[in-house]
């Protein structure tokens, strides 16, 4: 047995109309949404900033609770932290490759 979500009567598991108050009952419960996704992009983005960033974006697009769409953005968000990082890295050992001094003095 299920209950009316207008009225509240007790009604049967198969019912599409309430007895009672004679409006339309949902046919399907709404499944709530697995957060696995938004939590991997998390961790993804600290561990693995392509994978994180990926999964943030699929998560957005697939996702409609507030809750998963924020678990995709602060993966999202520290996913672009890190490939900047990883740039700004890069691009600071290159330049320490063709002046090892450059830290220190200008040359």
């Amino acid at each position: 047995m299920k209950y009316c979500v207008h009225c509240g009567a007790e009604i049967f598991d198969e019912a599409v109309v309430c007895v009672h108050c004679g409006r339309a009952v949902p046919s399907a419960c709404v499944k709530p949404e697995n957060k696995a996704l938004g939590i991997l992009a998390i961790i993804f983005g600290v561990v693995q900033c392509v994978i994180g960033f990926i999964l943030s974006i699929i998560g957005l697009s697939i996702y409609k609770e507030p809750e998963n769409k924020r678990n995709c953005k602060v993966g999202l968000g520290l996913s672009i932290a890190f490939i900047l990082l990883y740039i700004v890295m890069f691009i600071s050992i290159i330049g320490l490759q063709t002046n090892p001094f450059s830290w220190f003095f200008e040359i």
